[in-house]
């Protein structure tokens, strides 16, 4: 069997994978929660049906919490419902650890609820060598509509203004980020149906930890005298993104 070509585009080649035809198609029929966007090779995929055991919770300030929801959902019954504190910048956020995943183009995806009264989400991956770690983040503002990416020195760039509102309603809004720290720059960040070119964006990049690995991180900010809640889904992580 050739060694190559993911099944959305069999004259590609990749280096973890084996070339079939046409099974993103039918892991979607089957109900797989891989149906916004089906470029790139899973890493992890998390619809949170068998609990948030791999995530570790952070909660910045009194009030918050964090724990698996049925009242909405993506895909599947569960969600994690998200609450931050009702604080100046108030957080909740989650994170896990992966091991070290080999170079290449990856994508970040995940898909929320936004909330009336947050402040911003985000979400991002870190991709930590001995000698550097990559950071690749981006974060969407409600009350502004502004999408940012972290780029160097390690601040936030808008690179899309959203016309802000409508954020009350409960809907999932699904993003991914594309970035590849082998050319160091961004490729492109989807939100909903926006697609934008960031391959002009560099990666923000900082010193190195000691074991290579990876880390994915998501959250939002509260700014409001009344808790903020909001509800995250379908955490999914690629590798051999189209470049």
């Amino acid at each position: 069997m050739a060694h190559g070509g993911p099944d959305y585009d069999v004259t590609a080649g990749v280096r973890t994978t084996y070339r079939w035809a046409d099974l993103d198609e039918l892991a979607a029929r089957l109900g797989s929660p891989v149906v916004f966007d089906r470029r790139g090779d899973v890493i992890l995929i998390d619809s949170f049906e068998d609990g948030w055991g791999r995530w570790t919770p952070n909660i910045a300030g009194a009030g918050g919490s964090i724990q698996l929801s049925r009242a909405r959902s993506r895909s599947g019954a569960y969600s994690l419902r998200l609450v931050a504190p009702p604080v100046v910048m108030g957080l909740a956020r989650v994170y896990t650890y992966l091991d070290y995943p080999v170079l290449g183009a990856f994508g970040l995806e995940s898909s929320w609820v936004p909330g009336l009264t947050m402040e911003s989400l985000y979400m991002r991956l870190y991709v930590e060598t001995t000698t550097v770690t990559y950071q690749i983040g981006v974060r969407f503002t409600p009350g502004s509509g502004n999408i940012d990416l972290w780029i160097p020195p390690g601040v936030w760039t808008t690179v899309y203004h959203q016309a802000a509102g409508g954020w009350g309603v409960p809907v999932f809004r699904t993003w991914k980020v594309v970035a590849n720290p082998v050319s160091g720059h961004y490729v492109r960040l989807l939100y909903g149906s926006i697609v934008i070119d960031a391959s002009p964006y560099a990666i923000a990049v900082a010193g190195g930890l000691p074991l290579p690995t990876a880390e994915i991180d998501i959250g939002f900010y509260c700014n409001s005298p009344t808790p903020c809640n909001s509800y995250l889904d379908d955490v999914i992580l690629t590798q051999n993104e189209p470049t």
